[in-house]
């Protein structure tokens, strides 16, 4: 008896125990990869992935792709190693290149390049069908169907960053002290906040989120104030 009594006890207590199931996720992880000797002293501009997740990095000394923990010279399109590319944006995941004479890309069967005309340009964004808006030190072009289809001169103008944000069809503008738009396809240009020691921006829903040195803020998307 008494050993039934303990039998009953245990598959009781088998019978009300909670079960885990274990279930699959996604972990984290980090890789180093170091600069490859030729590349020791190169400083490193950008990154970003196009969507076959493949790697580019920019760096003052060309493309560079990562492979076995290395950061070599990229030549997986020769053409590209003998231009001088100065930024690398993406437009529907695939990679687009600003050069000093031109915006092109390897992809769509290299149909996109459009010369810009442009003095040491530094900033770029592709919008909707190819529109591009470049901008220089002092100046901002926006590219249509392979044509200049709208300028401006700015004084004492140096860009950061360039968004276009889709929601309210608009490019953004960041420098260090301002934020323009440039409403496409009106193509009206505006100054739309003043502030100081302005690093970073980003489009999040209808708010613009802009980075500081001394921290971070976040305008309303319509009105431009500081929530």
């Amino acid at each position: 008896m008494k050993n039934l009594f303990i039998a009953f006890v245990i598959i009781a207590i088998q019978t009300s125990a909670q079960t885990y199931s274990d279930k699959p996720y996604i972990q984290d992880y980090a890789e180093k990869f170091d600069l490859d000797e030729p590349f020791k002293n190169s400083t490193l501009l950008s990154v970003g992935s196009d969507r076959n997740n493949a790697f580019k990095i920019l760096s003052s000394d060309g493309l560079l792709q990562p492979w076995e923990k290395k950061l070599v010279a990229d030549n997986r399109y020769r053409p590209l190693s003998d231009m001088n590319i100065i930024a690398v944006e993406r437009y529907e995941n695939q990679f687009v290149y600003l050069t000093d004479r031109a915006v092109l890309s390897n992809a769509w069967a290299g149909k996109f390049y459009v010369e810009h005309g442009l003095k040491q340009p530094s900033k770029f964004v592709v919008a909707h069908d190819f529109t591009t808006l470049i901008a220089a030190k002092g100046k901002l072009v926006l590219l249509q169907d392979g044509k200049n289809v709208w300028s401006k001169t700015l004084n004492n103008f140096d860009p950061l960053k360039l968004i276009f944000d889709k929601s309210g069809k608009r490019f953004l503008i960041l420098t260090n002290e301002a934020v323009f738009q440039l409403k496409c396809p009106e193509k009206e240009f505006s100054k739309v906040y003043e502030d100081k020691n302005l690093t970073a921006m980003a489009v999040m829903d209808n708010d613009i989120i802009l980075g500081k040195k001394t921290g971070f803020l976040i305008l309303d998307g319509e009105r431009f104030s500081a929530g």
